[in-house]
């Protein structure tokens, strides 16, 4: 029987995979398409993201055709926060193509084509039935992880409810040629010299330029009309008052500002992550760090469980972690949300919040909010438990990491232990899980289980 079954292709699920297969486990994973759409919802990953790319070694991977991490350009609904951000600005098609070559390199290949049809689970397994080429077949494996998006089949059939709120903002987004614009250092040029405003023309390959226009969400809108070009230079027009030259359009997509975030993360031996967990405005860029992070996370976990170390209801942990991760998330993409309406009140509350931004404490507050470097797990008094490692340390092995003088490491390649003077231990996924005086091995043996 096969261990994990993973549903989705996208940038959450290869990262799991992978992260499953460096700790020793192949997964199954699948995908419905026959092929990537080579089309890019988000533009890069954020902070914590960065962060977690690093210490999993997979940075230099993108240093041939993406720009580096750079500073700079974090904001709070425009507002510009003067503080300094990791950015990999990378498109999320490349994104997801340098995964599923760094996947395939450890011995895993995607099957495409291949759709879920259902599945039943017991309390050691789950059937599941797949449709490939016209035929159907089942599969049995110990857990299935739904990383299919905001509309997951696998959320659907496991019965878990999606609750959240409803669009009031209509946003429409366009990946366009602009004749006659010109990058300069000081922003995007439209012809005659106007500088686009915050929101149009970003910058993204073969000369093409995003632009999103957003208005208040229409009563009774089909959004399963047609999408033209035309529909969304008038938008354009109407949001910014000005008309920008479009022509070549490769992508035309419409989204909104409704937030949905599952009620629960697990059901029996089914698991969600990413946006199958959890959808929201993709103000400042949070979405694809967040799946990361849920994918890192249920990794360690499953290879806990699968290798006999803990129980199954060490799973649990995964939800009762990340689940309050994701609605911080959606907290603060719903309030950034608020702000961008155009209400004289709200135009008040943005003057107001722009001269809060100026005190550096407050300024910093938001910032670690944006790139999700404030998540911490559990309340342990010793304030590095739960928190993002306070200094890098390179964790590509996928193991735990203890950092002390002199230990026995009886718990052979499930834990590296390297020298220090302040004890801690990091989990595989770079939180601390244990920081401190105490029993040493005591804290090791609870969270690995016994050697």
């Amino acid at each position: 029987m096969d261990e994990v079954l993973i549903v989705g292709a996208g940038p959450v699920g290869l990262f799991l995979a992978a992260e499953l297969k460096r700790q020793g486990h192949t997964p199954i994973v699948v995908d419905r398409l026959p092929k990537a759409t080579g089309l890019s919802k988000a533009l890069g990953v954020q902070g914590s993201g960065v962060a977690l790319l690093e210490a999993r070694g997979l940075l230099p991977l993108f240093e041939a055709d993406a720009a580096p991490p750079v500073a700079g350009g974090l904001h709070f609904a425009g507002l510009p926060l003067a503080e300094p951000t990791q950015f990999l600005f990378v498109l999320q098609a490349r994104l997801e193509a340098v995964l599923e070559a760094h996947l395939a390199s450890l011995g895993v290949t995607v099957r495409r084509g291949v759709e879920l049809e259902g599945f039943e689970q017991d309390g050691e397994t789950v059937r599941v039935t797949l449709r490939s080429d016209g035929e159907s077949r089942s599969v049995d494996v110990r857990y299935l992880v739904g990383c299919d998006g905001g509309s997951s089949t696998v959320r659907a059939l496991a019965g878990i409810e999606f609750p959240g709120t409803e669009p009031t903002m209509l946003l429409r987004l366009g990946d366009v040629r602009m004749p006659g614009a010109v990058m300069t250092p000081q922003g995007l040029r439209l012809p005659g010299g106007v500088r686009a405003p915050f929101g149009v023309g970003v910058p993204l390959d073969d000369g093409y330029f995003r632009v999103v226009a957003r208005e208040p969400y229409p009563p009774g809108f089909d959004r399963k009309a047609p999408f033209e070009l035309d529909e969304l230079q008038a938008a354009v027009r109407r949001s910014f008052g000005i008309d920008i030259p479009m022509a070549e359009p490769r992508w035309l997509s419409r989204f909104t500002d409704a937030s949905r975030q599952a009620a629960t993360y697990r059901a029996g031996r089914v698991l969600l992550a990413g946006d199958a967990a959890h959808v929201h405005l993709p103000a400042g860029g949070p979405g694809i760090s967040t799946g990361l992070h849920d994918a890192a996370n249920l990794a360690w976990r499953l290879n806990a469980v699968l290798g006999g170390h803990q129980p199954d209801a060490w799973l649990d942990g995964y939800g009762e972690e990340r689940h309050p991760a994701g609605a911080r998330v959606l907290a603060q993409t719903q309030a950034q949300a608020a702000l961008m309406t155009r209400a004289a009140n709200v135009q008040a509350l943005r003057g107001l919040l722009g001269e809060l931004f100026e005190v550096p404490e407050a300024r910093r507050f938001i910032a670690r909010r944006v790139q999700g470097a404030d998540t911490r797990y559990g309340a342990d008094p010793d304030p590095r438990v739960g928190r993002w490692m306070p200094t890098p340390l390179d964790l590509r092995r996928g193991r735990f990491v203890l950092l002390a003088t002199d230990f026995r490491n009886d718990w052979g390649d499930r834990l590296e232990v390297r020298r220090a003077e302040q004890p801690m231990l990091v989990r595989p996924d770079g939180y601390v899980a244990w920081a401190g005086d105490g029993d040493v091995r005591a804290a090791v043996a609870r969270w690995l289980g016994t050697p």
